[in-house]
């Protein structure tokens, strides 16, 4: 049996067309073709596999049915440990689950996301807290020019949007300095591996809209002061 990396290195366009043929040089007939199991990350290609049936393999392969929790798979892995000893007590067995190989290849990549992620949400919490601080002194600051829109006919529409353009300008000014590093660093760091996920070009655009949402949250409670301030209060104080 072929993987389809083999079948294309071998000149086969399809399954149907390589299926029951021989492997030139070989007395090898091809029953079937599997598709490209990546036995390496996703940083190295699928590469050309031939299976075979062996008696003499180290190797076993088992399915849990059933039930697939951690002390059912903990309760499996010893009783399988236990059942080689018995038979082979010279060689050491090594039980491991399969997702242990993909985790061990992607140790790396999962400590960077793991700090990254921490990262941004302590940045996302700091600029939270700034903005809420940079909203109250603006709408103090402004304080008379919202009355006086106010008694000119400004209606609540208008003094929202007269406070929020200030933090939009400066979210927008970020995002033009930020977001060109951001997608730079997000290729960089995807340019070794062959295979990417669709959404993952999406991430600098979703930042930014996080960061928006952290924006008109922090900035809410002191915009919503703003629209509702009295003209007569505002101008005693």
């Amino acid at each position: 049996m072929l993987n389809a990396a083999a079948l294309r290195a071998l000149g086969w366009q399809s399954a149907t067309q390589a299926t029951g043929q021989r492997i030139v040089g070989t007395s090898y007939r091809i029953v079937g073709v599997a598709p490209d199991i990546r036995w390496e990350s996703l940083r190295a290609p699928a590469r050309a596999i031939l299976y075979e049936l062996a008696r003499d393999s180290n190797l076993l392969t088992v399915r849990l049915a059933g039930r697939s929790d951690r002390p059912a798979v903990a309760a499996a892995q010893a009783a399988i440990a236990t059942t080689a000893a018995r038979y082979v007590p010279t060689a050491p067995t090594v039980v491991r689950r399969a997702a242990s190989y993909a985790a061990e290849a992607y140790a790396a990549d999962e400590r960077v996301a793991r700090m990254l992620g921490w990262a941004t949400a302590m940045v996302l919490a700091l600029a939270a807290f700034g903005v809420y601080a940079m909203a109250a002194a603006s709408v103090q600051r402004r304080g008379r020019e919202i009355v006086l829109r106010k008694l000119h006919g400004a209606g609540r529409a208008a003094i929202a949007t007269l406070v929020a353009r200030e933090f939009v300008l400066l979210t927008g000014a970020a995002a033009l300095l930020g977001l060109p590093l951001a997608v730079l660093g997000v290729e960089r760091y995807l340019a070794p591996f062959v295979a990417h996920a669709p959404w993952g070009r999406w991430a600098p655009l979703a930042a930014l809209a996080l960061a928006l949402l952290v924006v008109a949250l922090a900035a809410a409670r002191h915009t919503l002061a703003a629209m509702r301030t009295s003209p007569v209060q505002a101008l005693r104080d």
